[in-house]
């Protein structure tokens, strides 16, 4: 059995950084180990994470990337930049367009972002992803999302009566 270790460090250095590309450059599937470490990395080690997803979209794999994109979300907002955090998922968005059965959170994460950095040039997007991700949802925590995002953007664009009965 092989060992798998290699592409699931929670830490990084360059010790762990020489390990990983020597074991790397021999893979078949590069892609599939690029996504699993930089997605474990991508609070911890976000500068780490986005230099492993840009090898992994250099590799140019197309069907994953939709959920690729929500771990450069994550890494972008990991730094501070909700900017690239909202490009990432507007990138995951187009994915799941072009690739439907690849599951994605996008629709409800982009709006949550809007509304809890409060990116007031973007809350018309919010409630445009809001209304076309209305549900029924498979997990409580997706209904737990859309009703607080949908509740902020309301709150935040003065409909306070809208807000309080959700």
């Amino acid at each position: 059995m092989a060992n798998r270790d290699w592409y699931t460090n929670k830490v990084w250095n360059a010790d762990i950084e020489v390990a990983f590309f020597k074991k790397l450059a021999r893979a078949r599937d590069k892609a599939q180990y690029l996504k699993i470490q930089a997605g474990l990395l991508r609070t911890s080690h976000p500068k780490v994470s986005l230099m492993l997803l840009e090898r992994y979209f250099a590799l140019d794999e197309n069907f994953w990337n939709a959920p690729v994109y929500e771990i450069q979300a994550d890494a972008c907002k990991a730094l501070g930049d909700f900017e690239g955090a909202c490009a990432a998922l507007e990138k995951a968005l187009l994915r799941v367009t072009e690739f439907p059965g690849v599951g994605c959170g996008a629709a409800l994460s982009l709006p949550v972002l809007i509304a809890t950095e409060r990116m007031t040039s973007l809350y018309a997007r919010g409630f445009e992803l809001l209304t076309l991700e209305r549900g029924p949802f498979v997990f409580p925590v997706q209904s737990y999302y859309w009703h607080g995002a949908n509740a902020l953007l309301l709150y935040e664009t003065g409909r306070l009566c809208s807000a309080s009965v959700l």
